[in-house]
């Protein structure tokens, strides 16, 4: 019979834990490798981008007209406010003001990715900001209440350093 000391016992059940932690780790990297390979496959469909033309009855006050103040150009900075005049979301609001197309990222919302034709690109991306402070929210997650006002800013992508 084989007897083995309570010492050996613990050094034994410590190497078959390191053990099943170390496949547990290896197993793990594999599936994020397959993840990411699938994700940069050329076979993985990008969303859908959503193009939306604005359609407002002249009758309909929702929303207020920007004024020349309102819509800026300053060395290829484009900034356009909205104020909203009733409940809405901030999609609803842009899309009445604004030819606009959107990427869907599913339960994240929608973000923008061009307003009358000027789009994102690798310089440059549409910031959007609720009564001054900078969204966290795609414009179809963000729920407006009267006197909110959005403001869109095409604003230079900064490296991270």
């Amino acid at each position: 019979m084989l007897v083995i000391s309570s010492h050996k016992k613990l050094l034994l059940i410590l190497s078959v834990l390191i053990l099943v932690a170390g496949l547990m780790v290896w197993f793990t990297q594999i599936q994020v490798a397959e993840i990411n390979s699938e994700l940069n496959s050329p076979d993985v469909e990008a969303p859908a981008v959503i193009e939306t033309t604005p359609t407002v009855d002249s009758t309909d006050e929702i929303w207020e007209q920007p004024d020349q103040n309102q819509l800026v150009e300053q060395n290829d900075e484009i900034e356009y406010s909205f104020t909203a005049s009733e409940e809405m979301t901030a999609e609803e609001l842009l899309d009445q003001s604004a030819t606009v197309e959107y990427q869907d990222f599913g339960s994240a919302g929608k973000f923008v990715q061009s307003i009358d034709g000027v789009a994102s690109n690798e310089n440059y991306f549409w910031g959007y900001y609720v009564n001054g402070t900078f969204a966290e929210l795609g414009v179809s997650q963000t729920q407006l209440q009267p006197g909110d006002t959005i403001t869109f800013r095409y604003e230079k992508i900064e490296p991270l350093q």
